[in-house]
């Protein structure tokens, strides 16, 4: 007989304590608003370690023969989905990168319904006149983002998406990881930068997300997502070292 040879080490990012409190909020929360599915992730900013990584409806792997095939899916990398106002972020950081804009400016944001081209009126879930672009953000307020996106133009909007690793796959060491959508500029439409800037028009998954809130976290940098910590056998003992994919805001 062939002498068995032992397999690698590998030790997970993952924090089982972290992990049990982010299953137990998004458990809560289904429940609450009765939704089909959630998923989320806990990321540490400055290393690009995933904490916590779960979706739920889950399986239990001793018995997965009793689970749907849909339950197997990790749905915070292997779909995606329209951001909607969490994209805000992105347009924000696009904003005050360019210099054009300062946080003290202020915008009128004609109290509710703002016709952005001929027979297309956008609107606020509130009726704001003037708010600097601090209260824009924090009001989240569609017209404000969209007033100031306009000046800034599509090509702008187009770059920070790019830069923040939109509509490109994060390369986590995970199979099935869905790469969003961002169309190519050339597809789109007159409306699309407004779209795109509150987060219609473009899909992404929870990873990429993450990985962007992470990067406003940490002074700027868009980090490599990392679930394996090391890997050790006879031969190798390797650890993963943080990793800097690109700067992307001051």
């Amino acid at each position: 007989n062939e002498k068995l040879q032992s397999g690698s080490n590998i030790q997970l990012t993952l924090d089982v304590e972290l992990q049990s409190i982010l299953v137990d909020a998004m458990s809560q929360e289904v429940q609450k608003t009765n939704a089909n599915s959630a998923n989320g992730i806990i990321m540490d900013p400055f290393t690009g370690e995933i904490l916590a990584m779960a979706s739920i409806p889950t399986f239990n792997p001793n018995h997965y023969y009793k689970y749907g095939m849909s339950t197997f899916a990790n749905k915070a990398i292997s779909e995606s989905y329209e951001p909607g106002s969490t994209y805000k972020l992105i347009s924000m950081a696009a904003i005050l990168e360019s210099n054009l804009f300062s946080i003290n400016d202020q915008i009128f944001c004609e109290e509710g319904a703002y016709e952005i081209i001929p027979n297309k009126i956008i609107h606020d879930h509130e009726p704001h006149q003037y708010l600097t672009l601090s209260e824009i953000f924090m009001h989240s307020s569609n017209i404000g983002i969209a007033k100031i996106v306009k000046e800034l133009g599509a090509n702008h909007i187009y770059n920070f998406s790019r830069k923040f690793g939109f509509g490109i796959k994060t390369g986590v060491e995970l199979p099935n990881e869905a790469s969003g959508i961002l169309r190519p500029i050339d597809d789109w439409s007159g409306l699309s930068t407004t779209s795109i800037s509150i987060g219609q028009e473009i899909s992404v998954n929870t990873l990429q997300l993450a990985s962007a809130y992470s990067a406003t976290a940490n002074g700027g940098y868009l980090m490599k997502p990392v679930i394996i910590k090391s890997i050790q056998n006879q031969d190798v003992n390797t650890t993963t070292s943080p990793e800097v994919i690109r700067k992307v805001m001051s």
